[in-house]
C-alpha cells in the first residue's frame, strides 16, 4: 500500500501528528513505532508508569551515555520511552512551554514563524487547561493540564519558602511572566496520566485511515536519489516495508531520529562512510548539538512523613487505596512544585529552575535508591545550558545503540550557574517556611562551603533532567539538519517534527514544547 505519511515514532509530536493527519479521510496515514502498548492501569496510575518503565526494555531504550570527562568520567542512563505515547507515558508529567524569550531566540537564529507569539497559538491548541481559557491557555484541546492534587505539606511550604527569598508566588508560569513559584502544572486528567497517546492517538485510533504499528523497528529510510520513498523496518524479526506518496516525518526523538537519519546516509559523510553507511546526503550537523539540562540535588531530613517512609508494602498500599478512592497522594507525582528564578539582574529571564520533591535519594550503579529516612530535595537545573554533546554510530547496525557522548559541563557557565542554582536552595532550606520541617542538610552537606568545594559537588553529582534536544537542530547556518519548514535540508520529502530540531533548550521540561511542534508541523504540512 502506499501512504500518504509515514511517520516514525509515536511519541509526544508523533501521536499529535497521527491526530491532525488522520482527521482528513482522504490521507492514508501510517504510525510506526518500535515499542508496544501503553494500555492498562500501569499507565493510568501516574508514578507508576515511571517506577516500572525506567530501565524495563520492554518501554524503555535503556540507552547509556559514554563516560563523561567533565562529571569524573561517570557513565548515566538516558532513558527514552519505548511505547505508545513515548517519553510521555513514562515521564514527570510536568507541563512547561519555556519562556517567550526561547521562543523569540529560535526565531532570531533565522527559523521564521518560530517566535513566541507564532507558537503560542499552537500551545493553546494541544491543551485543555483547568485555568480559564485566554489569550494564553487553551480549554478546548485534547491534552489536560492540571494543577497536581492535593500537594503535600512540604511542597507548600517551598512556595512559601520561595516567597522569603524574594521568589513571588506565580501558578501562571505558562502564562505572560515565568519568573515565580507554584505547584506543578501536569499532564493529568482527574489524577491520571494523560499522555500523547491518551489525549491524541485514542480518539483517533479508529479511524479506516490511520494504521498504526506497533514494536515495528525502523531500520532505514528508502530513496530514489535524494528524494524519501518509503520506510524499512521489522516487526519480531520480520522485514517490511511501506511506500509513501507525500512525506516521511521523523518522530523518533533526539537519540533516535538523528540515528535513523545517520543509518539511511544522511549525517556526517566522514563519520558515516567509515561506519561503513552507503552516503545518501553529507548533513554535518546530524546528531550534533545534543543538548540537556545538568541539574544537582540540595536534600534535608525532614520530621514528617516523605515517599521515603512509604515505600514498604503497607505505605504502598495506602498510597495505592488512596489514589483508587480519592485520586491522591503519592502516586500521583514525585516532583511537585517548581520555581523559575533569575539569580542575577543581568538576565532578561529566569536562569534556574528548581524542582520540589518530598522525597530523596542517590544514584547508585543499580539506578535510583530513596534514602531510608524521611527526605526533601529541591532539584536546581541551568535553563539554557551552553554544553554541547553529540549521538554518532556505533556501528552499521540498526539494532546497535547510538553512541551519546553528553559532554555536560564542558562550558564553565553551566557549572557557576548550577553552583548559584545550588547555593539558593540551600538558602530555601534555611528559611522559617521550613523551619518547622528540617532536621539538617543531607546534601551536599556541611563540608561543603567555598566555589571550589561547590564545583567538586557539581562535577560529582550533577545529572541529566532527561530532556535531550538539539540533533537535528533547526536553521539556516551550517550545522542546521532541518529548515523552518522542518525538511531535512536537501532530501525531498522528509521533515523531522520532534525534541531534536529545537535550536536550544526551551526554559522548561520538554514535552509541552513537543506537543507543540507535532501541533505545528501538522499544519506546515497540511498546507502544502
Amino acid at each position: 500500500m502506499e501512504w500518504d505519511y509515514i511517520i516514525v515514532g509515536a511519541g509526544s509530536s508523533g501521536c499529535v501528528l497521527a491526530n491532525r493527519l488522520s482527521k482528513n479521510p482522504q490521507n492514508k496515514v501510517l504510525l510506526l513505532e518500535a515499542g508496544g502498548s501503553d494500555a492498562g492501569p500501569l499507565f493510568q496510575i501516574p508514578v507508576l508508569g515511571t517506577v516500572a518503565s525506567l530501565g524495563n526494555p520492554k518501554r524503555d531504550w535503556c540507552y547509556e551515555t559514554l563516560a563523561d570527562p567533565h562529571r569524573h568520567g561517570r557513565r548515566e542512563s538516558c532513558p527514552r520511552g519505548k511505547l505508545l505515547g513515548g517519553s510521555s507515558s513514562i515521564n514527570g508529567m510536568f507541563h512547561v512551554r519555556g519562556n517567550r524569550g526561547d521562543y523569540d531566540h529560535w526565531a532570531q537564529l533565522g527559523n521564521a514563524g518560530w517566535g513566541f507569539d507564532e507558537v503560542l497559538p499552537y500551545f493553546r491548541k494541544t491543551e485543555n487547561n483547568t485555568l480559564a481559557p485566554s489569550d494564553y491557555y487553551g480549554g478546548e484541546g485534547p491534552m489536560s493540564v492540571e494543577f497536581l492534587r492535593a500537594p503535600h505539606e512540604l511542597s507548600l511550604a517551598f512556595i512559601q519558602a520561595c516567597a522569603q527569598q524574594g521568589i513571588p508566588e506565580n501558578p501562571d508560569y505558562n502564562g505572560a511572566e515565568q519568573e515565580g513559584a507554584s505547584i506543578a502544572q501536569v499532564n493529568q486528567k482527574k489524577g491520571r496520566r494523560h499522555s500523547a497517546s491518551q489525549a491524541f492517538l485514542k480518539p483517533a485510533a479508529q479511524r479506516k485511515n490511520l494504521k498504526v504499528v506497533t514494536h515495528a523497528h525502523v531500520t532505514c529510510l528508502l530513496f530514489a536519489d535524494k528524494r524519501v520513498v518509503g520506510v524499512e523496518f521489522t516487526v519480531k524479526g520480520k522485514q517490511q516495508s511501506e511506500r509513501v506518496k507525500h512525506e516521511v516525518v521523523l518522530s523518533a526523538g533526539a537519540i533516535n531520529s538523528p540515528h535513523i537519519l545517520m543509518l539511511s546516509g544522511i549525517g556526517p559523510a566522514e563519520h558515516i562512510c567509515a561506519k561503513g553507511v552507503a552516503l545518501v546526503h553529507d548533513i554535518p550537523g546530524v546528531g550534533q548539538a545534543l543538548q540537556d539540562h545538568p541539574a544537582v540535588s540540595i536534600s534535608a531530613q525532614v520530621r514528617v512523613d516523605t515517599l521515603n517512609t512509604t515505600m514498604n508494602p503497607w505505605g504502598m498500599f495506602k498510597s495505592g487505596l488512596n489514589w483508587l478512592v480519592s485520586r491522591q497522594g503519592y502516586m500521583l507525582a514525585a516532583h511537585q512544585a517548581v520555581a523559575f528564578v533569575r539569580t542575577h539582574d543581568s538576565e532578561l529571564y529566569p536562569d534556574v529552575q528548581l524542582h520540589f520533591g518530598p522525597f530523596g535519594g542517590e544514584m547508585t550503579a543499580n539506578g535510583f535508591e530513596l534514602n531510608d529516612q524521611s527526605t526533601m530535595t529541591i532539584l536546581a537545573n541551568v535553563c539554557r545550558p551552553r554544553s554541547r554533546g553529540t549521538v554518532t554510530l556505533d556501528n552499521s547496525d540498526p539494532y546497535c545503540a547510538p553512541i551519546i557522548s553528553p559532554n555536560m559541563l564542558s562550558d564553565p557557565y553551566d557549572v557557576e550557574t548550577l553552583i548559584t542554582g545550588g547555593k539558593l536552595a540551600r538558602r530555601l532550606l534555611s528559611t522559617d517556611a521550613f523551619a518547622p520541617y528540617v532536621v539538617s542538610e543531607l546534601g551536599p552537606g556541611v563540608g561543603v562551603q567555598d566555589d571550589a568545594d561547590w564545583e567538586s559537588f557539581v562535577r560529582h553529582t550533577a545529572v541529566s533532567e532527561y530532556h535531550p534536544v538539539g540533533t537535528c537542530k533547526m536553521g539556516s547556518d551550517v550545522m542546521a539538519v532541518v529548515d523552518e519548514q522542518l525538511y531535512v535540508r536537501g532530501i525531498k520529502g522528509l521533515r523531522v517534527a520532534d525534541a531534536s530540531i529545537m535550536p536550544c533548550l526551551p526554559s522548561g521540561n520538554t514535552n509541552a514544547a513537543c506537543m507543540m511542534i507535532g501541533e505545528k508541523a501538522a499544519d506546515l504540512i497540511l498546507s502544502c
